[in-house]
């Protein structure tokens, strides 16, 4: 059985260092990445914006609460609709979150971690634990 070579479409920013990250680790392990999408110079339409959010279930799920503007602009003192969400995210690129790794059938992660982006692709997950060792009584 060939095995398939996922493909994907990555939303992010060039100069943001876990977008670099995910870069560098979907090449290392076999994905292709279709393109690269520069969120701060090609802007999200809300339209784009809101195709996004209804592939991650939601708008909360692509929304960055990390963004400097999000404090700035008092944000995480009042409760943001869906709406809303969707409406700063479309105004300021830094909300949305980033990368957003999309797949040819549609499904999106945000963010980035190795081992649920292994899950996520469903490739193996290398355990890095170490050994419990156990405790030798010293000589006598």
């Amino acid at each position: 059985m060939e095995k398939i070579t996922p493909r994907v479409h990555v939303y992010g920013m060039p100069q943001c260092k876990t977008s670099l990250r995910a870069l560098d680790f979907l090449r290392a392990v076999g994905v292709q990445v279709l393109n690269f999408r520069d969120v701060k110079t090609e802007k999200l339409s809300e339209a784009e914006i809101r195709r996004l959010a209804d592939m991650a279930g939601s708008a909360e799920a692509i929304f960055s609460r990390r963004a400097i503007q999000y404090r700035a602009l008092d944000l995480d003192k009042v409760t943001l609709s869906e709406e809303d969400l969707i409406r700063h995210m479309t105004h300021e690129h830094t909300f949305i979150r980033r990368p957003l790794i999309v797949t040819e059938n549609q499904r999106i992660f945000a963010g980035f971690h190795a081992k649920r982006l292994r899950e996520f692709f469903g490739m193996p997950v290398p355990d890095f634990r170490r050994p419990k060792t156990v405790a030798v009584a010293p000589p006598v």
